[in-house]
């Protein structure tokens, strides 16, 4: 994921630009439930991570003393020092399963749009120019879910929020993004579902003023078991000011395709 320029502010430019650490010097990234430190040695870099019951809005950026080195680190050897390290946000690695915060029933030729508030994942790179990315680590642990039939599916991450009529029933937390999402019925029949999948790498993210955002993304329901098509805005959400540029997605960036997205069949093993 390319790093955009960026002009931050606050305890979010103490986040998310790069770091120059000392050689043996260490520091702690603070994201809500998330813990990562990252620790310098000679021609080395360590990582750890942990997750305890911090404040939805922690965010934070420390130096200071390291875990014990039996704390169960990860750790990477390189021919040459590389003394700054990066953190960089991503979406996760699967699309994400979602409900609506109550059961709803959109009529044919109808468009619902929704606010999904999503945990993102943090990727640590090293070095200056080409970073190389070490680890990415997930700032909230998402339960697994199957969506799709048995025999046709996909493993996904089920989300415990529900999707928000109104940006101000959506969840906040510093280590969430915002995506919106525009449900469209082109078909002749009710267009009723209580769940869907979101195809969340295929989005960028955005620095907004008061949040981190994604680009929309609209998927059309075209009727019965037929895959709906899912369109994704190029232009960035205009509901706050943002900041700097936009973050590549995860996986090669599309405009559109066709998917199954709504549960008009049944579902297995949905994670609360």
């Amino acid at each position: 994921m390319t790093m955009p320029e960026r002009n931050l502010t606050g305890e979010e430019a103490k986040f998310w630009e790069p770091k120059t650490l000392d050689r043996d010097g260490a520091a702690c990234w603070t994201l809500g439930p998330l813990k990562l430190w990252a620790r310098r040695s000679s021609g080395e870099w360590w990582v750890y991570t942990e997750r305890e019951g911090a404040s939805d809005l922690a965010m934070g950026f420390t130096t200071g003393r390291a875990p014990r080195e039996d704390a169960g680190w990860k750790r990477w050897a390189f021919s040459e020092d590389a003394p700054v390290v990066t953190m960089v946000p991503a979406t996760p690695d699967r699309s994400v399963v979602v409900r609506p915060e109550r059961a709803l029933r959109i009529p044919p030729e109808n468009e619902v749009l929704f606010f999904v508030s999503v945990p993102i994942w943090i990727q640590v790179h090293v070095g200056e120019g080409t970073p190389a990315l070490l680890v990415e680590e997930a700032s909230r642990v998402l339960s697994n879910t199957w969506f799709g039939e048995p025999t046709e599916g996909e493993l996904c991450y089920a989300l415990k929020t529900g999707a928000s009529r109104s940006l101000e029933g959506v969840k906040r937390g510093s280590y969430r993004f915002v995506c919106p999402l525009l449900v469209k019925n082109h078909s002749t029949q009710e267009l009723n579902f209580q769940k869907l999948c979101l195809p969340v790498p295929y989005l960028r993210l955005y620095h907004g003023a008061q949040r981190m955002w994604s680009n929309r993304v609209s998927l059309s329901y075209l009727g019965g078991t037929q895959f709906s098509a899912v369109h994704f805005d190029s232009e960035p959400p205009g509901y706050e000011e943002l900041v700097g540029g936009a973050l590549k997605p995860r996986m090669e960036e599309r405009k559109s395709f066709f998917r199954r997205s709504f549960d008009t069949i049944r579902m297995f093993g949905f994670g609360a």
